[in-house]
C-alpha cells in the first residue's frame, strides 16, 4: 500500500501540493501562508520515497505510480485543485486527466522530454537502459556524503541566490532542504530520475478539462520554458505567466507576484466547483 503523508493547514476550499524531486511536505514556504490567509487549505504531501513517506517495495516511482498515490487525498479533500512543482507536475497532470479536480497550478513543470544530454551529465547517465538507474545510485551515494555540494546545487535552482538567502525563513528552509537530501533513499532519488526526464504532458494535456495555470521562471536552468509551454499546449484550458528575474522557484523568490496569481487562480476555480 502507497504511504501518502499529509500536513494540512487552514480552512475553505482544499489545494493538494505535490513537491518536486529532493522536496517535501514542509517545503513550499511562504505559498501555505498565503493559501491560509486567503480561506484556503493546502493539504501538502509527501510522496511515496519521499520525507516521512514510505515507499512499499518495489515501487517504481514513475509519475504515474506517484499519480496513483495521490488518489487517496484527492477523495478525501474532494473539490480539490492541485498545485505541482518541478517534478510533482507530472503526477499531478496525470492526476488532473484521471480524477474529477477544481482546476491545476504548475509551477515550473518538469513535463516534458529533456533534450538529449552528454553521457557524462547525471541526465545522461540516468536515461541508459539497464545500467542508469545503478549507475546514479553510485553516485548519489557519494554526492550525499557533500552537504555543501547539496546546499550548492539548491541554490544553483535560484535566480539570484546571495538576495534571497538573506530572508531568514529561505535560509532555514534551504538548510532543512540540504539535510532532507541527503537523507532520502537513493533508490528513490535514482529510480525516479528516468522516467521524471521522460515525461511527456501532450498526450495527458489534452484530456484533462480543468483550468490550468502554468507559472515559470524566466531564468530557470532547470527546465526549458518554451518546451514545457509546448507541452502543455494541447490542454483544453490553460494560460501562461512568466515571471521575471526569477528561476527555478518563482514562489520562494518572488512570492509578491507568483503567490497573488496562485491564490486568485485558486479562488476563481473553486468557485466554479460544484459542491461536494
Amino acid at each position: 500500500m502507497n504511504d501518502i503523508h499529509e500536513q494540512v493547514t487552514g480552512d475553505g476550499p482544499a489545494a493538494l501540493l505535490v513537491h518536486g524531486w529532493g522536496g517535501f511536505k514542509e517545503g513550499w514556504g511562504p505559498l501555505v501562508d498565503a493559501l491560509a490567509a486567503a480561506q484556503l487549505r493546502s493539504v501538502a504531501v509527501d510522496l511515496p520515497g519521499w520525507g516521512a513517506a514510505h515507499a512499499p517495495r518495489g515501487f517504481a516511482h514513475r509519475p504515474s505510480d506517484y499519480a496513483a498515490a495521490l488518489a487517496g487525498s484527492i477523495a478525501r479533500h474532494r473539490p480539490v485543485a492541485l498545485i505541482g512543482h518541478s517534478m510533482g507536475c507530472g503526477p499531478a497532470l496525470l492526476a488532473a486527466r484521471d480524477h474529477e479536480i477544481a482546476g491545476l497550478v504548475a509551477i515550473c513543470p518538469q513535463w516534458s522530454p529533456a533534450p538529449p544530454r552528454p553521457l557524462r551529465s547525471w541526465r545522461g547517465i540516468a536515461r541508459l537502459p539497464f545500467f542508469g538507474a545503478g549507475l546514479m545510485r553510485v553516485g548519489l551515494a557519494r554526492a550525499r556524503r557533500n552537504r555543501s555540494a547539496i546546499r550548492d546545487s539548491f541554490l544553483s535552482a535560484i535566480a539570484r541566490p546571495d538576495a534571497e538567502i538573506t530572508d531568514p525563513r529561505l535560509r532555514d528552509l534551504l538548510e532543512e532542504a540540504t539535510d532532507r537530501f541527503a537523507q532520502t533513499d537513493t533508490r528513490t532519488l535514482a529510480r525516479s530520475a528516468a522516467p521524471l526526464l521522460e515525461f511527456d504532458a501532450r498526450p495527458v494535456a489534452r484530456d484533462v478539462c480543468s483550468d490550468i495555470l502554468l507559472i515559470l521562471g524566466a531564468e530557470d536552468r532547470v527546465i526549458d520554458n518554451s518546451a514545457a509551454r509546448w507541452a502543455i499546449a494541447p490542454a483544453p484550458r490553460e494560460r501562461s505567466i512568466v515571471i521575471p528575474e526569477v528561476a527555478h522557484f518563482p514562489h520562494f523568490e518572488a512570492p509578491e507576484q507568483a503567490l497573488p496569481v496562485i491564490v486568485e487562480h485558486l479562488r476563481s476555480v473553486a468557485r466554479a466547483a460544484p459542491a461536494e
